[in-house]
């Protein structure tokens, strides 16, 4: 399921909400936009930002935007499909290589869950201003529901079992997960920085409790097929 990625990534201009750039001049003023648009959101959020902003801060006129972006949201949806896309593919070489070294599937899914903890972390600020746009909220779900999913394959390939009752189970301890990392270092709650709990030490526990609850499941249903 998860497999090495080449070292090429994406150009910024081939994201979705961007308009083809067809030269590399234009794909530098893509990159330009995005950038300026990320060093805004430190200070400022997403929603306070206006277009002129934008173009001042990276240089470019209204024209040159809007030859690029349809709309002001559509640089937001670029920057979070640049962050996430690049977040998979992180994720993706980290289990491959946790593989390669036999690690064990507690170690395969905390290192799932590490690289979790890092997006949410790194990419707070457009999450929050995704998620509180009631025109881009629709993103911020899509993209939870896609780790889930990727977790919940994985957990299933390396638990070896596919029934109705182990996938609810397993789904169960993804979402519980996924809020749990949320929670813990995300806008607005930020939990784990008030136990005083580190990503790394966050991301074994985790990976415990989803271990602990799935082998338990084993258990009944093994306990089950036996009467």
């Amino acid at each position: 399921m998860f497999t090495p990625v080449s070292d090429q990534q994406r150009e910024p201009s081939q994201l979705r909400g961007v308009v083809p750039a067809k030269q590399q001049r234009s794909r530098e003023t893509v990159e330009r936009i995005l950038l300026a648009t990320e060093q805004l959101m430190i200070g400022q959020r997403f929603n306070d930002l206006t277009v002129q902003d934008i173009c001042l801060a990276a240089d470019v006129s209204a024209s040159s935007f809007y030859a690029r972006f349809a709309a002001r949201e559509d640089v937001l949806i670029a920057l979070f499909d640049m962050h996430a896309e690049q977040a998979r593919e992180e994720a993706a070489q980290g289990i491959a290589d946790v593989m390669a070294r036999g690690g064990d599937r507690e170690e395969i899914v905390a290192q799932l869950i590490r690289h979790f903890l890092r997006f949410v972390r790194s990419n707070g600020a457009i999450m929050v201003s995704i998620y509180n746009d009631p025109v881009l909220t629709d993103r911020y779900w899509s993209f939870g529901a896609g780790i889930a999913d990727e977790l919940q394959g994985l957990i299933i390939e390396l638990f070896g079992i596919d029934d109705p009752t182990f996938r609810v189970r397993v789904e169960f301890a993804v979402r519980v997960t996924a809020s749990t990392v949320q929670r813990a270092v995300g806008l607005p709650t930020r939990f784990g920085e008030r136990m005083g709990l580190e990503d790394d030490e966050l991301a074994v526990e985790l990976a415990r409790m989803i271990s602990g609850y799935l082998d338990d499941a084993v258990l009944r249903s093994s306990a089950k097929q036996g009467e």
